[in-house]
């Protein structure tokens, strides 16, 4: 291998490694709620450390006046996040109120508001 070959192969291995990121491991939800009722998943670990849960709602029977609230919570049952509601489909970033390190379980909280006219269920994805 000549010279120049091996500069370009040390140039490529240090900038793949400087741009590789983890992939946080995203989980699964569904949930079926009735006005005012409130349901978790189970826990899971946190990959990283970053201050934001995402969830993508992905399914539902939503009506217009439906609002299902999200929040994240730790295995003492600690709130962690803010908390945000959906009426439809799609993405939503909750917050962390508090630091949060790799490794740390929690679980998705879902809460159907209580002034609803009916049940509603919901399914998604979501990563802590």
């Amino acid at each position: 291998m000549n010279k120049l070959t091996k500069i370009i192969s040390a140039f490529a291995l240090v900038l793949s490694l400087a741009t590789t990121t983890a992939l946080a491991t995203t989980e699964y939800f569904s949930f079926e709620l009735n006005p005012g009722d409130l349901d978790y998943t189970g826990y899971y670990s946190k990959d990283d450390s970053e201050k934001k849960a995402y969830i993508n709602t992905t399914d539902g029977n939503f009506v217009s006046t439906d609002k299902v609230w999200y929040k994240v919570r730790n295995r003492a049952n600690t709130k962690y996040t803010n908390s945000k509601w959906v009426n439809s489909e799609g993405k939503i970033t909750l917050n962390y109120r508090q630091s949060v390190s790799s490794g740390g379980a929690y679980r998705l909280n879902a809460q159907q508001d209580d002034s609803s006219s009916q049940g509603v269920w919901v399914e998604g994805r979501w990563t802590p």
